[in-house]
């Protein structure tokens, strides 16, 4: 039942976060951000957008996944679209017990790193649950134990300053 709860109002409230920037029409074109701005992220430490993921479009927000959802590593990435500071990309790694959350702002360049404890390995909607700040050397310790190859650097961690 609880599941279920979270589940209808992470719906109403991603539903009511599309009809806000449809009204206002404040958003970039889906093709900006897909995989021809792999350059741009390679240049600037932001995690690869895959090029076999599937897709889902709501609009302004963009999910891309992997089709396994037993995998681990990179398994989702969330583009919002919007021009306005929301203007952001998540990047969601499962790691063992973990969840890893990047978070990259597009308008003021803020980088932030999330632990997410998950020891049941459960499906959970990263938006509604307790988040750890946490430095890209734990992140990448975290990484390594999954065999990720990405890595973050430092500039992941000038919000800890």
């Amino acid at each position: 039942m609880t599941k279920k709860i979270l589940l209808i109002t992470s719906l109403l409230l991603t539903a009511g976060f599309i009809l806000i920037l449809l009204l206002n029409n404040n958003t970039y074109d889906q093709e900006k951000f897909g995989i021809n701005w792999n350059n741009f992220r390679k240049e600037h430490n932001i995690p690869p957008l895959i090029d076999n993921w599937s897709y889902n479009n709501l609009n302004a927000l963009l999910e891309y996944s992997n089709s396994d959802i037993s995998s681990r590593g990179h398994i989702k990435k969330y583009i919002n679209l919007s021009k306005s500071a929301t203007g952001s990309e998540r990047d969601v790694f499962k790691v063992n017990n973990y969840i890893i959350v990047s978070l990259y702002e597009r308008n003021d360049k803020n980088r932030v790193l999330y632990k997410i404890d998950n020891p049941k390995n459960e499906i959970i909607n990263i938006f509604q649950v307790e988040k750890e700040v946490i430095d890209s050397d734990e992140a990448n310790k975290l990484l390594r134990e999954v065999g990720v190859s990405f890595q973050f650097n430092q500039s992941w961690d000038n919000h800890l300053n």
